[in-house]
């Protein structure tokens, strides 16, 4: 069974919140997103893994500054026969991440908190 918590991350599918998730566990700590797994834990599987692997690929070298190409792991791998994509982010030393449509403030800047992701404050995207 997969549970929410401060370094786990489920989602049903892929989609461009994904981008938020991976910043706030590369600001705060290590962390591991499994897409294709319900809230509940239930395991749905990916329809086309191998595509949403490549479209994830390009979100995280194009939809993230500072480059966290480094600091993330994504790979396929085959859960009750489902397909699922599990993404492995390091806490990366260049902090302040940010979203690179939302810019370096608040609406850009996530932090992990307990089971969801954040924006951070100015004061603390200051100390980053």
């Amino acid at each position: 069974m997969y549970n929410e918590d401060q370094k786990t991350e489920l989602k049903v599918e892929l989609t461009k919140d994904i981008k938020k998730e991976i910043v706030a566990f590369a600001n705060t700590n290590d962390g591991t997103i499994y897409i294709g797994i319900d809230d509940d834990g239930k395991i749905v599987g990916l329809t086309n893994a191998e595509k949403d692997l490549e479209a994830l690929s390009g979100m995280i070298r194009e939809g993230i500054k500072s480059d966290l190409t480094l600091y993330t792991k994504i790979y396929i791998e085959k859960i009750n026969n489902k397909d699922i994509i599990i993404v492995k982010v390091s806490e990366a030393p260049n902090k302040p991440y940010y979203l690179s449509d939302k810019g370096l403030k608040s609406s850009g800047v996530y932090l992990r908190h307990g089971n969801v992701s954040v924006q951070a404050s100015e004061e603390v995207i200051k100390k980053c």
